[in-house]
């Protein structure tokens, strides 16, 4: 494991049964969310970074409290984050599902902001940068 991605995770149990996988716990140790995300090398945008493929709240707002903590993190670390905003299927018991403007809506209150294609149009691509000092 990468020490950007060491950093990112730190407090973060590793889901038992997915190798790029974590569970955020809370304090009276119900699974508020998970996330999945790898670090991806400068080949892929020019710059390390921690992308992050699926995030699935378990509880309601346990998303929001995941992806607080990660933004957190990303800016400690000085970690830029990617995503694709893509609503994931609902599953029974999770939290609400969101549509795909909700969810774009939901990641540009952290910061996140979307990216264009080559041809210049909007993409589902969005980036958050460190903030910090």
């Amino acid at each position: 494991m990468s020490d950007l991605l060491k950093c990112m995770v730190e407090g973060l149990m590793r889901h038992p049964f997915s190798r790029n996988s974590w569970v955020l716990i809370d304090p009276d140790n119900d699974a508020g969310a998970t996330v999945e995300m790898t670090h991806l090398s400068p080949a892929h945008w020019g710059e390390d970074h921690i992308h992050i493929s699926d995030i699935r709240a378990l509880r309601p707002g346990g998303g929001r409290d995941l992806m607080s903590i990660l933004v957190d993190r990303a800016d400690a670390c000085g970690a830029m984050i990617s995503l694709n905003a893509q609503p994931l299927p609902a599953v029974p018991g999770a939290a609400i599902k969101m549509t795909k403007t909700k969810l774009m809506k939901w990641y540009k209150g952290f910061g996140f902001v979307r990216q264009r294609n080559d041809d210049g149009k909007l993409s589902d691509k969005m980036v958050r940068m460190p903030e910090g000092d």
